[in-house]
């Protein structure tokens, strides 16, 4: 019997939680349309070892006119 990959072990431990994987995908967009840069993501964990939410911080940039940060 194999073990599991990585990613299948962090999919399992993560399935719980769609709202949490749509908050992570806003984040990344958000970056993007920043032209890229950190997403800090904390994760909080049960004692079971599984993901039981996150926390992935807002960031708000004032915009000029022509639609860059400024």
């Amino acid at each position: 019997m194999s073990m599991p990959s990585p990613s299948e072990r962090l999919a399992s431990r993560l399935e719980h939680l769609p709202d949490a994987c749509r908050a992570l995908l806003a984040a990344l967009e958000r970056a993007q349309l920043r032209g890229g840069g950190e997403v800090e993501i904390t994760f909080v964990v049960g004692a079971s070892g599984h993901v039981k939410g996150l926390v992935v911080p807002v960031r708000y940039e004032r915009r000029s006119e022509d639609g860059g940060a400024v």
